[in-house]
C-alpha cells in the first residue's frame, strides 16, 4: 500500500516536471511577425529562397551534312539543370526529333529511342538507346561514323562535365553499330568532322 505522504510527493515532483517541460513561461512568446514552432510557416521557404525558374542555355547540336561527309551544327536552346545527366537528355531528345533545316540529315535513324543517359563522375556519358540504333544504320563506314559523331560531339562539345562518350543498346555494351568503328570504349569528341 502507497503512503500518502509518498503519494503527494510524487503527484509534486511530476507537476514541477510538467510545468518546466510544458512550455510555462519558461519559453519567450514568438516575436511579432514570427511563426510559431510547429506551424505551417516552418516549411514555408525564407524570402529569396523559393524555387527560381530555370534559364536556358544555347547549345549546338551536330547533324550529318546534306552535301558532304561532315558534320553541321543546329543551335538549340535547353533548360540550363545542374545536373549533367539532365542536360544530356534534353541534348539527345532534339538530335532524335531531326535537323531543322535543309542543309542537314537526321543524325539518328527514325523510330530509335533513347532509353537512359548515365553520366560518371570521371565525365564519362553512357548513351544507351533502343536496338533500332544498331538495326537503322546504313551499311556504309561514313554513315556509321557520322551517326557516332553526332551523338558524342553533341555531349562532350555541350557539356562541360563530359569528356568521353559511350553508346550501349539495350543497356549492353555495343561492339559496333553496322562493323566499321569499335564502340567498345568511350569516345572523345572528333572536332576533324566539323565544317
Amino acid at each position: 500500500m502507497i503512503r500518502p505522504v509518498t503519494l503527494i510527493a510524487v503527484l509534486l515532483i511530476t507537476a514541477a516536471m510538467l510545468a518546466g517541460c510544458g512550455g510555462g513561461e519558461g519559453e519567450p512568446a514568438p516575436a511579432e511577425g514570427e511563426p510559431e514552432i510547429g506551424t505551417e510557416a516552418e516549411d514555408q521557404p525564407l524570402e529569396g529562397e523559393a524555387d527560381q525558374p530555370l534559364g536556358h542555355r544555347k547549345i549546338r547540336l551536330y547533324f550529318p551534312s546534306a552535301s558532304s561527309d561532315n558534320l553541321t551544327a543546329e543551335s538549340r536552346q535547353i533548360f540550363d539543370t545542374p545536373s549533367p545527366g539532365d542536360r544530356a537528355k534534353q541534348i539527345l531528345s532534339d538530335l532524335l526529333e531531326g535537323p531543322n533545316s535543309g542543309g542537314a540529315m537526321r543524325a539518328v535513324p527514325r523510330g530509335v529511342r533513347l532509353r537512359q543517359v548515365y553520366v560518371t563522375a570521371a565525365g564519362v556519358a553512357f548513351a544507351d538507346f533502343s536496338s533500332d540504333l544498331k538495326l537503322a544504320i546504313g551499311g556504309g563506314s561514313m554513315d556509321e561514323i557520322l551517326t557516332v559523331y553526332s551523338i558524342v560531339n553533341s555531349l562532350a562539345l555541350n557539356i562541360e562535365e563530359i569528356r568521353k562518350v559511350g553508346i550501349l543498346i539495350e543497356g549492353e555494351e555495343c561492339e559496333t553499330l553496322s562493323g566499321h568503328m569499335d564502340l567498345r570504349r568511350p569516345l572523345p569528341a572528333n572536332r576533324g568532322l566539323m565544317r
